[in-house]
């Protein structure tokens, strides 16, 4: 386990993490704006 191994595979989680909660804000605000129609 080398130090740039891990520190490619949090990047990688980190991104990962970050198009999941970009999609979830997104879910959120359509379904909002539904709702407010």
């Amino acid at each position: 386990m080398s130090f740039e191994f891990i520190i490619k595979t949090l990047s990688k989680f980190s991104q990962k993490a970050t198009q999941i909660r970009l999609k979830n804000t997104f879910r959120t605000s359509s379904t909002c704006k539904n709702y407010r129609k």
